[in-house]
Order: C-alpha cells, then structure tokens, then sequence
C-alpha cells in the first residue's frame, strides 16, 4: 500500500526554508562596506594626488592608511556595525575635519541588500596659499590695550586648532592701528598686540617656530581715514584689525 508522503515532506521544506534564510542572512549582516572616496581641488575640481587618508577603527582602535592615486581616489573596506574616524592630509591643502562615519546608520538606499554595498564620496580640499592675507573678523583690541579681549579667545582658538591640523603651516600675525594717536606710539602698540596672540597661540600648543608677529601701526589703513581725516568710529575701526598670512610650508 502506498504511503502519502506529502506529509513528511512539509517539515523538510521549512527546515530548509529557515535555515536558508538564516544562512544568506548572515552574510549580508556582517558584510564589510567598499567606500570610495575621491579628494579634488576646491577651485579647479582637480583629482588631487597623494592623499593620506587615515581610518580610525573606533571599536578597536585599528587603523587603515591609503594614499590616492593620480584620479585622486582611495578605496577601503569598512566593517558593518562599527564606527570610524577619517581624516586626509596633503602638504599642499587644508586637512579635513575628523569625519565621524557610522556604517550602523547609512541610508536605506546604501545598507540595502546589494553584494557591492559601495559607498562614493567627493571630497574638496581648499589649497594652501602662502601670501595672502586674511583677517581675522571680530578680533579687536580695545583703544590702547594690547591685552586679548576675552571675547576673541574662541576666533584665536579656531586658529589654533587650524594650526593644530595643519602642521607644515608657518605664519604671521600682523596687527594694525587707526591713524588716531601719534605714529610711534600706534606702531609700538601694534607690535605688542600682534606678539600677545603670539603668546596665547604658543599656549595653545603652538610651537613658537611657526608663528611670527609684525606690527604696522597706521601705516597700511584701508581706507580714507589719515591723519586729520575727519571719520566716523566704523570707520576708525576698520583700520583697527588683525590679520594673519601664511608666510610658508615645512
């Protein structure tokens, strides 16, 4: 007599059906992310060259190091699940800020299924340019003081932490003065200004190597406002600033 077998075959199909969807799961869950990423120039849009791109493994502090090529890509493998801090650097350009990358919380549209799993970024770097000059807005010494206001000690940090990330850069501090007062007297003012963000540049963990400081006095004003020009206190206090220039690269 014959036996139905269809009953005893149903078990067998789900066991399978189970543990194939628990086999081709896995897989996916653990599956490391291919993550492109290509550093071009701010400006010219350029692939840049030479790129040291460092990946910070944040559960177990392992760490990845590639360098782009001529088409200004790099290409890693990052873990699911996991938490990495990256950072570029290239004598010639800014470095980045540290990018916090959590392969835990990518979009659906990238963690989705996919046996590539890629990630492409485009990353633009700014160049560094020695020679120009760039003031340092809402930094202001008080009337006859070369004492840093405490309201500017963030801006100077912000500096220091540029310097901090950058550490072939070497610069100037140039402070200015308006044409109020008599002329040696606003050139030694500016001198001991320009040296007091020195100082608290070195306290910030500055080497005093890369830091100079310069003072003009009145002789570089940006506007009408000489001697016996009769002016506004806006625009006595345009000519009343701080600047810096990058003077060059270790």
């Amino acid at each position: 007599m014959k036996k139905n077998i269809i009953p005893n075959i149903i078990p067998l199909l789900l066991l399978f059906y189970f543990s194939s969807a628990f086999l081709f799961a896995q897989p996916l869950q653990n599956q490391t992310y291919r993550l492109l990423y290509r550093f071009v120039d701010k400006d010219t849009k350029k692939p840049i060259d030479g790129v040291s791109v460092r990946i910070l493994n944040a559960s177990n502090n392992s760490e990845q190091v590639t360098l782009t090529g001529k088409d200004g890509e790099t290409l890693v493998y990052l873990q699911a699940n996991t938490t990495f801090l990256i950072r570029a650097y290239n004598r010639h350009y800014f470095s980045t800020d540290t990018i916090r990358l959590q392969t835990q919380k990518l979009p659906p549209q990238i963690a989705k299924e996919d046996s590539r799993r890629n990630i492409k970024k485009d990353i633009r770097l700014e160049k560094i340019k020695i020679g120009v000059v760039r003031k340092l807005a809402g930094v202001y010494f008080s009337p006859n003081s070369s004492k840093v206001p405490k309201n500017c000690t963030i801006i100077l940090k912000r500096l220091a932490y540029m310097l901090r990330m950058n550490p072939n850069i070497k610069l100037e501090i140039a402070a200015h003065t308006d044409s109020r007062g008599e002329d040696t007297y606003n050139f030694e003012l500016t001198k001991r200004q320009a040296n007091s963000i020195k100082r608290f540049l070195i306290a910030q963990g500055i080497a005093e190597n890369r830091i100079k400081s310069k003072g003009f006095g009145e002789n570089q004003l940006i506007n009408q406002c000489k001697n016996n020009i009769k002016c506004t206190s806006e625009e006595h206090l345009q000519n009343r600033r701080i600047e810096y220039v990058i003077i060059g690269i270790k």
